[in-house]
């Protein structure tokens, strides 16, 4: 089976060139304005060959014309599907991104709530550890309270 070197740095550059092109057709062969080339093509294409004073280049009851469009048809599906495929890959490392950043914030909220665990239970060996007759002279500030 046939690869892309993906090693060399022109191979990468042509790729992405190629990807920017199908993003480019694709927005285009999308958009009102190639229907409405495309309309106007089929329309004088059409009128050309209808007319009998102008020589006619498809006698065959637009054999070439359906040609055309079929060729053109195929090689643009081929081309959407590709797009969306693209679309579709970056949309899943866009997912798994985000799933990745939720996992580092749990995991970042836990080792915070774990310390600060370990501090209360700091503070509070460090207050049972005072003789009873000064623990009233001892304040604690609860966070709440602190404001």
């Amino acid at each position: 089976m046939w690869r892309l070197p993906l090693s060399s740095a022109s191979s990468t550059t042509k790729l992405k060139r190629s990807g920017r092109w199908l993003t480019l057709y694709t927005k285009l062969r999308t958009g009102k304005a190639f229907l409405l080339i495309l309309t106007c093509f089929c329309a004088f294409w059409i009128a050309w060959n209808e007319l009998p004073f102008l020589p006619h280049f498809d006698d065959s009851m637009f054999g070439r014309l359906t040609l055309f469009l079929s060729v053109e048809a195929s090689l643009a599906t081929s081309m959407l599907i590709m797009a969306n495929e693209k679309a579709e890959e970056a949309q899943r490392k866009t997912i798994q991104y985000m799933m990745d950043l939720m996992v580092a914030q749990r995991d970042t909220m836990n080792v915070i709530r774990g310390l600060l665990e370990k501090e209360r239970h700091y503070v509070q060996d460090s207050l049972d550890a005072v003789p009873s007759d000064q623990a009233q002279n001892v304040v604690v500030v609860k966070p709440d309270q602190a404001a």
